[in-house]
């Protein structure tokens, strides 16, 4: 199978017939030869990650001259009897062209469009053939890569083992911990990653301190808070052990990443929604997101030889088919600045298929800042779910449910 692809700033709509038929060979048609030289590196680069062996091409054409892209269009239809057209990409001239070809070539000529917001190939020509891809799953690592970044740093939800299975129960006993107090939380929170970086180092599990030490070294530092309500429901859970708060205070967080979790402010948001979107399931059963990751570090230039590098990380990216979702969870305050990190990386790496999503926790409790949010997201198109540690179950599904459609 031979796919002539119309190149296209959007590198989703160049790889797609890579991804989705695996074609023994793509020849690119574009005005841009340096890009298509870059584009043709990154397939090979996504291809080989997957096991795909395609051999790649790429021909120059002046996109303003018709004659001029119908004959390129002609030779290769001439030297390969396998074409098939993929006018996913591209603009309106070299869709002119292939109609063309489809006049001269009538019945020949095999043209399709995918559809990737609802997984879809539409049968341009109309004859009823036309390749049926197993899915449109892109992955989120695949995704950066089509951005021209890579994934540094990430954290899969899964069901794969016991362990994980434990963790996922442990994040909704933490959780209906946390969206009590949210903002009693985040002072908690402060208070025990305090105090567990000066009394036993970040690696260890458990602690022993006199409480005057640590109230003398937070002193300066923070409120001194350990929350009766809050550490005794952690104990009755089983997240933390060997609970003393007495003069000398003790305790045994369950594991580390229970003890990232209420160390950590916003982990168990961003944890307790990449859950959710996890086990979302349609109306069939099925799973609505294949991919979701948590603590995305996304390094934009992917190569190690750059001097200067930069960084951006996504609280939780999930992928419904090829339509990423860039997710930013904040439990607590909300500044504007983090609508534009969110709108920017979604830009560079999700184009014009990416969902943008701002959850937040309490937004309402802010007035003034909490409207210029609202109305900032608005006009980059981030969607907002706000006040969630009040939403019941069955609205925050439908709304998770629904991210990838919205």
């Amino acid at each position: 199978m031979t796919v002539i692809e119309f190149y296209d700033r959007v590198e989703l709509h160049n790889i797609a017939s890579t991804l989705l038929c695996a074609p023994d060979r793509v020849i690119f048609i574009g005005d841009r030869s340096k890009a298509m030289a870059k584009t043709v590196s990154l397939c090979k680069t996504v291809a080989a990650s997957r096991g795909i062996e395609v051999d790649y091409a790429f021909q120059s054409v002046n996109k303003n001259r018709l004659n001029e892209i119908v004959e390129a269009l002609e030779k290769i239809t001439e030297r390969y009897d396998d074409c098939i057209f993929d006018i996913t990409g591209g603009s309106e001239v070299y869709l002119v062209a292939v109609g063309v070809l489809m006049e001269r070539y009538r019945g020949k000529i095999q043209c399709q469009r995918l559809r990737f917001k609802n997984s879809t190939v539409m049968d341009c020509d109309g004859d009823g053939v036309y390749f049926e891809p197993e899915s449109f799953e892109v992955s989120v690592k695949e995704t950066v890569m089509l951005g021209g970044g890579r994934v540094k740093q990430a954290s899969s939800v899964s069901l794969d083992s016991e362990e994980a299975r434990e963790f996922h129960r442990d994040i909704d006993a933490i959780w209906a911990c946390c969206r009590k107090k949210p903002s009693l939380w985040n002072r908690q929170l402060v208070t025990l990653a305090t105090l567990c970086r000066q009394f036993g180092g970040e690696n260890s599990l458990s602690y022993r301190f006199k409480r005057s030490s640590a109230e003398a070294y937070m002193k300066g530092r923070g409120n001194f808070l350990l929350s009766e309500e809050i550490l005794a429901e952690l104990l009755e859970k089983g997240l933390l052990t060997k609970l003393s708060l007495s003069e000398e205070i003790t305790f045994t967080f369950k594991n580390h990443r229970v003890k990232r979790c209420l160390t950590t402010a916003g982990a168990i948001l961003e944890w307790y929604i990449a859950k959710r979107l996890f086990d979302a399931k349609d109306k069939k059963g099925n799973p609505i997101y294949h991919d979701v990751e948590v603590g995305v570090t996304i390094d934009w230039d992917g190569d190690d030889r750059d001097e200067f590098r930069t960084y951006n990380e996504i609280d939780v990216f999930a992928m419904r088919g090829a339509v990423p979702m860039f997710i930013s969870c904040k439990n607590g305050s909300v500044s504007v600045e983090e609508l534009y990190k969110l709108n920017t990386v979604a830009e560079q790496f999700g184009k014009r298929y990416a969902k943008k999503v701002l959850v937040a926790t309490e937004l309402d409790r802010f007035g003034a800042r909490a409207d210029a949010v609202r109305a900032r997201a608005d006009d980059m198109g981030i969607r907002l779910i706000e006040n969630i540690d009040e939403m019941p179950d069955a609205e925050l599904n439908r709304l998770l449910s629904t991210l990838w459609s919205s």
